[in-house]
């Protein structure tokens, strides 16, 4: 027999000392989400009673506490008041900032991220946001933090800290019947100079593709939301359309912006030696990337929600023989929607369309030139096959590429998964994209089914794909091995 409802009738907030008026904390219960006439739950009525003292903490009052609480039901009228008799404590301010614990990072780094001045009202909210900008540096295991006692109306705190490991080790490996194998691997520092300095080094070696980076990142430069990456690459490739060897260096600052932009400016330089059609030649290249990025996927590796936009524009200019000077544009957006109401079923989309202003594509270094096909382009045909080709069959790339990507992805059990897709795309001589004017520059489409196996660091990709409208020199059928989802 659970007996009748009771209501909420009455509330009322009794402070065992003044405060002051300038304080904005709760004078009733109205401010504290409780409305008369409600059933009579305990949970929110506890809720309420954090709520009052959360209000306190974050303006001024931490040691506030409840010093009786009066509960009062009448059983012929079944209701029930509520009375709370706060303790609110002194009116305190930011004391000192005590950093234990440290071991490898410098404390004046992480004095930075501090939210308050000594000597400002305490809230508690200025302590959790320091306490999440530290974590976010990725520098700590663990974080607590402690108060002492006041004096004279100052609280210190005391944040104590368990540093991570700062070196990792690791490789990626994967396959493909264009590209054959190709193995990745990278040593990687996340604190090299006790200021959150990440420098990362890695090497790739394939059939086509063997490079060596190196990238140093210094985040929070000059001001907390900004971030100085530097980077360097030595590179060799050989592919059916052009073989290049190559000397690379960037600098960029990236920030974000606003809507969950983030944008970036920079300098490059490049001496770059190619082969190709046009023989051999060595170009200087130097370059001013510009990069806005929009990403609100759940999920970097395999996401199921979501969308991501990329927008770059880089004006070059190349020396050696001759001075020429073009403008490098690309765009690229992806999107993600669950079916269903479950992330079981996943409809995933991709669109890139890219751009060169320039007097012709022969000036152009192959390495700088748009190419479509492969693994990360149009599953089902060779890398960089499609588009304009030479005499002997050779990709010769171009000032424009058009090209489109969608998936179902169907998730069966907990591990595996099965993904049809569709993907089409064209690359151009001219500047922009033309459709209808060239017969020969028809949208080439591939299709397939994807097998997934899913693991804590990503989903295991075996992707084949066939050519639907091919060409003679196109294969059969094309198979891909990877780690992670095709976008």
């Amino acid at each position: 027999e659970t007996g009748p409802v009771y209501l909420l009738a009455g509330t009322g907030i009794v402070y065992t000392r003044p405060l002051s008026e300038r304080v904005s904390v709760p004078r009733s219960s109205d401010e504290l989400g409780l409305e008369m006439g409600q059933h009579a739950r305990s949970a929110p009525i506890r809720a309420a009673q954090e709520q009052l003292l959360t209000r306190l903490e974050n303006d001024g009052y931490p040691l506030a506490e409840v010093a009786d609480r009066e509960v009062v039901v009448n059983h012929e009228r079944t209701t029930l008041r509520v009375k709370w008799h706060i303790d609110p404590g002194p009116f305190v301010r930011f004391g000192g900032w005590n950093l234990t614990g440290l071991e490898q990072v410098e404390p004046g780094y992480l004095r930075r991220f501090r939210a308050w001045q000594p000597g400002e009202p305490f809230d508690q909210r200025l302590v959790e946001r320091t306490r999440a900008a530290l974590r976010e540096t990725g520098l700590f295991a663990g974080i607590s933090v402690t108060r002492g006692e006041s004096v004279d109306g100052r609280l210190p705190l005391t944040f104590s800290f368990r540093e991570r490991d700062r070196r990792s080790l690791g490789f990626t490996g994967r396959f493909s019947t264009s590209e054959g194998p190709i193995v990745t691997g990278f040593w990687e520092h996340r604190n090299l100079l006790g200021r959150d300095q990440d420098l990362r080094l890695s090497a790739t070696g394939g059939f086509v593709r063997q490079s060596a980076q190196a990238r140093f990142t210094q985040p929070n430069f000059r001001r907390l939301d900004q971030n100085l990456a530097l980077s360097s690459e030595a590179r060799r490739q050989d592919t059916d359309a052009f073989e290049e060897r190559a000397l690379t260096g960037e600098a960029s600052l990236e920030r974000p912006l606003f809507d969950d932009w983030t944008g970036s400016v920079g300098t490059s330089s490049e001496f770059t030696e190619t082969e190709d059609a046009e023989g051999t030649r060595q170009f200087f290249v130097l370059g001013a990337p510009i990069r806005l990025r929009r990403d609100t996927r759940d999920d970097s590796r395999n996401p199921t929600a979501g969308t991501r936009l990329s927008l770059s524009t880089q004006p070059v200019v190349t020396a050696v023989d001759e001075t020429q000077a073009f403008l490098r544009n690309e765009a690229e957006a992806s999107a993600y929607h669950t079916v269903f109401g479950t992330d079981r079923v996943v409809l995933a989309g991709r669109a890139r369309f890219g751009s060169i202003v320039a007097g012709a594509t022969d000036d152009i270094p192959a390495g700088k030139r748009f190419f479509a096909g492969g693994a990360g382009s149009v599953r089902g045909f060779d890398f960089q096959e499609i588009g304009p080709l030479d005499a002997d069959n050779d990709p010769l790339g171009g000032r424009s590429v058009l090209s489109f990507n969608a998936e179902a992805r169907v998730r069966i059990g907990e591990s595996f998964g099965v993904v049809p897709f569709l993907d089409a795309g064209q690359v151009y001589d001219e500047r922009f994209p033309d459709l209808f004017r060239d017969p020969d520059r028809v949208l080439r489409y591939g299709a397939g089914l994807g097998l997934r196996y899913y693991t804590a660091v990503g989903p295991v990709r075996l992707d084949v794909a066939v050519p639907l409208n091919d060409r003679p020199v196109d294969d059969a059928f094309e198979l891909y091995i990877s780690l992670g989802q095709a976008f």
